[in-house]
């Protein structure tokens, strides 16, 4: 018997905090997504679970040679003179560092899909937007079947609205997030800027209808993995997402700011809140505890 599994994921990095940087002196940080399956029904929703390499990265310590640094982050610190001053320099180093993480957590997306799929039944996975072109490069090296999978990504804060200039032509500026503010329309909208078969996603933007008195619903925007798809197809996997967020069973309302809010699926409200309930702390633990190691080993 196919069953139709729902599963949404959330991204987060944890960074060193400047204590532990002063105390250990290393700048580390843990890339790593949570996830929670639903499976036919959304009360049938499991426990939220992590996934993370257990041993944190560790892009530079003290006395690293200057060249090493320039050359392996030669992107950001194309010469040595950039790191006189300090704030600029681990500006630019964090930077580095966070461009290294979206590729880790681009691995663990892909290790997520290895470890929920299979071949009989029908997948929906909501990630957490906007989708890091790292993401995107993983998941289109990996070149998953969509046969029966749906992978989108969901945006819902109002600066990743702002995306594409819809009246470019006219010499006006104005962007998504003006124009679907400022009309009553609901429903799906897109995609834009328009189809395209060699995009590795489409994006169309959302906005649900139930409206309550005093909240203005913000909208989402929805990017849609289409690498290897017709153009028929689009319409196949925004309508398989369409259904879901237009079922009341599936979604709740998510403030954004005071008398601003949003709809979004359940299990990514879950996934997005268990970061400050629980996976912050859990990884913070995992930072504080290899230095309480590494001390203990000292003082012996």
């Amino acid at each position: 018997m196919v069953s139709e599994i729902v599963i949404s994921v959330s991204q987060y990095i944890k960074w060193s905090e400047i204590s532990d940087i002063r105390e250990k002196g290393k700048f580390e940080y843990i890339p790593a997504i949570a996830y929670v399956v639903q499976k036919e029904m959304p009360e049938k929703i499991e426990k939220s679970k992590l996934l993370y390499f257990d041993k944190p990265f560790s892009l530079w310590e003290l006395d690293t040679p200057i060249e090493l640094l320039c050359k392996y982050a030669e992107d950001e610190l194309g010469q040595k003179e950039e790191l006189k001053v300090a704030r600029k320099a681990y500006a630019k180093m964090k930077n580095f560092a966070n461009r290294c993480s979206e590729r880790v957590l681009g691995d663990l997306s892909c290790a997520l899909l290895f470890k929920t799929l299979n071949p009989v039944d029908q997948f929906i996975y909501f990630f957490e937007g906007p989708p890091s072109n790292k993401v995107l490069a993983r998941f289109s090296y990996l070149y998953p079947s969509l046969k029966n999978v749906t992978i989108c990504f969901i945006s819902f804060m109002p600066e990743d609205l702002f995306t594409s200039i819809m009246s470019f032509q006219t010499g006006k500026l104005e962007f998504d997030i003006h124009r679907l503010m400022s009309k009553d329309a609901t429903g799906f909208f897109g995609p834009y800027p328009g189809t395209s078969e060699e995009s590795l996603v489409q994006t169309y933007f959302y906005r649900h209808s139930d409206i309550r008195p005093n909240k203005k619903v913000s909208p989402i925007r929805i990017d849609i993995f289409s690498q290897g798809l017709l153009e028929d197809d689009f319409d196949i996997k925004k309508d398989i997402i369409k259904k879901k967020l237009d079922d009341e069973s599936w979604i709740s309302h998510y403030p954004i700011e005071r008398n601003i809010e949003t709809i979004l699926p359940k299990g990514l409200i879950m996934v997005i809140d268990s970061w400050k309930e629980k996976y912050d702390k859990d990884l913070e633990r995992i930072i504080k505890r290899r230095f309480s190691i590494q001390k203990e080993k000292e003082s012996t």
